[in-house]
């Protein structure tokens, strides 16, 4: 049930988490890179922009021929996606957090 929490994991280390937050007619997508290194010397951590593929469930309210697109400091834009059976798949690059919107 929505909202929607997932942690995915490569070798062993958390590399996504992956977030669902559901309203009436729209629903906010948010990826976030976990996969990030620490620098021990300068006490900070480091990320670097990666390419991934996400699948998000969504409301039941959102059908097939919603829209879908990502948000970021320079405002919106198309980003490859499909949408069936109740969930949004989306490929994008990524530094630190991706933040994507379907609308029915």
């Amino acid at each position: 049930m929505l909202p929607s929490h997932e942690r995915l994991v490569a070798d062993g280390r958390p590399d996504w988490e992956t977030n669902v937050i559901a309203a009436p007619d729209a629903a906010l997508l948010v990826v976030h890179d976990v996969g990030y290194r620490p620098d021990p010397t300068e006490r900070v951590f480091r990320f670097e922009r990666r390419r991934g593929a996400w699948t998000f469930p969504l409301p039941p309210w959102i059908g097939a021929g919603a829209d879908l697109f990502a948000l970021d400091a320079d405002g919106v834009r198309d980003v490859p996606h499909s949408i069936a059976d109740g969930r949004a798949s989306v490929e994008d690059d990524v530094h630190v957090v991706g933040l994507y919107c379907v609308a029915a």
